[in-house]
């Protein structure tokens, strides 16, 4: 190594920074987002970080941004029903209209996950599927009008009948994730 002069003083303090820093704490986040699988827990890599960085790499960020949300809605059609009726596109529009709440979208997320904050998916993209279409009581899948809609956490999955306003989605989605819920203290 050269000696440290005025002329290499400043890439030497990036070149020490990266190397006892960075490098080290990039290698620690790699190790973490590959999901612990192939390592065994290493304590002096996890001290690294603080308990609430460790939480938000493992469970994801429980400010749940609407750019965020939307990113995971992924819109399938189901059935013989399909998002580009004029019912389910108006629907869509009023589910988007309704998430840009952040307590709503909190809710919704809880409600039709089970989770309270995105989750950092190691392998693939994180998704709620939204299909149009609730069962009935004879098992039959119906998209009449504003009706309550149905989760699934097991499958990330919200399944919507049409709405013929925000104000009636609102009110169904505010009916069932009250009445249909998870009791965690």
């Amino acid at each position: 190594q050269a000696p440290v002069t005025l002329d290499n003083v400043e890439d030497f303090v990036r070149k020490l920074c990266f190397n006892q820093y960075m490098k080290p704490r990039a290698k620690a986040l790699y190790w973490i987002t590959q999901g612990f699988g192939s390592h065994d827990t290493h304590f002096p890599t996890l001290s690294m970080f603080t308990r609430e960085e460790l939480r938000e790499m493992y469970s994801g960020n429980e400010t749940v941004s609407e750019a965020d949300f939307v990113a995971c809605l992924s819109f399938e059609d189901a059935n013989s029903y399909k998002w580009s009726s004029r019912a389910m596109r108006a629907t869509r529009g009023y589910l988007l209209e309704a998430i840009q709440d952040e307590a709503f979208r909190k809710q919704l997320l809880r409600w039709s996950t089970g989770y309270t904050a995105i989750p950092y998916a190691v392998n693939k993209k994180f998704i709620i599927k939204v299909q149009p279409g609730i069962r009935t009581s004879d098992g039959r899948v119906t998209i009449h009008q504003d009706r309550l809609p149905e989760a699934s956490t097991c499958f990330n999955e919200l399944r919507l009948p049409s709405y013929s306003s925000l104000a009636k989605l609102q009110e169904a989605m505010a009916t069932a994730m009250a009445v249909n819920t998870f009791n965690v203290q």
